[in-house]
């Protein structure tokens, strides 16, 4: 899967798997709504194939639901945010900060993310930078103990499975199943 859906697909679907478990049918729907882009340094137009949207319903052996939205075609910067609601409660992530509430409580408020979560690393001028210097910290010392590192190449095929999986779903406009999936589920053009 390329575009947007290969792009952030691939880590918003990894998060649920981690927080939701195993996925066993996904829906999804792929669009190209910018179809031409002019290139870098020139005034040439071309043709643009990759999608710059997609959502994806996930259902989860567990019975849970999920849902995903992702649009680069928004004409002002939009918050991202992940809401995960449950029968005691709700968590929401926006942006860089953490709001919860139990099922008793009047609203949101905003929670202290642990020190652990927000290693002492050096400041990065590209905000991708910092999770994947704290993965490869977590890799590099699940390595020096001799534990297996998380995430495996099993997680990742996993994964790789499900965003074939969405972009058959967006092609045949059905649910697919996941259940017994192997990687690869196959390429859809």
């Amino acid at each position: 899967a390329g575009g947007m859906l290969g792009a952030t697909g691939s880590h918003h679907i990894d998060a649920l798997r981690w927080w939701f478990g195993d996925v066993k049918a996904v829906a999804g729907a792929t669009a190209t709504l910018v179809k031409r882009r002019r290139l870098p340094e020139s005034s040439t137009m071309a043709k643009v194939d990759a999608d710059d949207n997609f959502a994806v319903l996930l259902r989860f052996a567990n019975g849970a639901l999920g849902t995903i939205h992702v649009t680069a075609t928004v004409a002002f910067e939009g918050d991202e945010e992940i809401t995960l609601s449950g029968s005691r409660g709700t968590l929401r992530v926006r942006d860089d900060r953490l709001f919860g509430a139990r099922l008793t409580d009047r609203g949101l408020t905003e929670l202290p993310i642990p020190e652990r979560f927000s290693e002492d690393l050096p400041e990065f001028d590209h905000f991708l930078t910092h999770p994947t210097a704290l993965l490869i910290r977590v890799w590099a010392n699940a390595i020096r103990i001799g534990e297996t590192p998380s995430p495996t190449f099993s997680d990742g095929a996993k994964v790789q499975e499900l965003l074939d999986a969405v972009a058959r779903s967006s092609a045949q406009g059905r649910w697919i199943d996941t259940s017994g999936a192997r990687w690869p589920m196959g390429v859809v053009s």
